[in-house]
């Protein structure tokens, strides 16, 4: 409804992101709506506003992926700044995946840990993006999503983009192949072998915290 009113009025948008109470959170997804030119300076008021307001403003989802468009240092930095609200986890990662840089490495590592598939899968595909080996405990979480996403027969793409960053984190060129629908994780078993032969006591750990004794 709000992109027809802009396509019949085209000074609509211009007029709402300049307007002086224009900038609130509930704003964000009117913002997202407007065309590119004046998304970007709503984007850029709003983030303005935000900073000013400090704690006093909850950030929501909608700000997040409107403030990522902007793709200014400052703003990035604000928006991984959020990280301690676990409801815009899977918005920062979808902010930040696109440009993985390594200075969000830990980020995506935690993301790993998400319950959203789409979410792991960003994380996922942003670790394999920086082509970087990883510590056991960046391959522990890896394995651990995983293991995890075994249990969703229908997570086969979420699966695919761990499976590739654990190969990358790694650096072993594994071969996975899902063949039988009620033996997803045996396809990976190759990954958790190696893990617990050259990690054996971030092995132990991972079978603990996923609450049995072996994969």
């Amino acid at each position: 409804a709000f992109t027809e009113l802009c396509r019949r009025d085209p000074k609509l948008a211009q007029a709402l992101a300049t307007h002086r109470d224009f900038g609130l959170p509930a704003h964000a997804m009117f913002a997202q709506l407007m065309p590119e030119k004046q998304r970007k300076l709503a984007a850029k008021k709003m983030f303005a506003k935000a900073q000013r307001a400090g704690d006093d403003v909850a950030w929501t989802p909608e700000m997040i992926a409107l403030f990522a468009e902007l793709g200014e240092a400052e703003v990035d930095q604000a928006v991984r700044d959020q990280w301690h609200d676990y409801a815009l986890r899977d918005a920062i990662i979808a902010a930040l995946y696109a440009n993985p840089r390594p200075q969000d490495r830990a980020l995506f590592v935690e993301g790993l840990k998400e319950t959203s598939a789409a979410t792991v899968a960003r994380a996922a595909e942003a670790l394999t993006g920086l082509s970087e080996a990883g510590t056991a405990k960046e391959i522990a979480a890896a394995l651990g999503a995983l293991k995890h996403f075994s249990a969703d027969q229908n997570a086969r793409l979420t699966r695919q983009a761990i499976a590739a960053a654990v190969s990358v984190l790694s650096e072993q060129e594994f071969k996975f192949e899902e063949e039988a629908e009620d033996e997803i994780l045996a396809a990976y078993q190759p990954a958790f072998e190696w893990f617990a032969k050259t990690h054996p006591e971030e092995f132990a750990k991972l079978n603990r915290l996923s609450g049995d004794g072996g994969v």
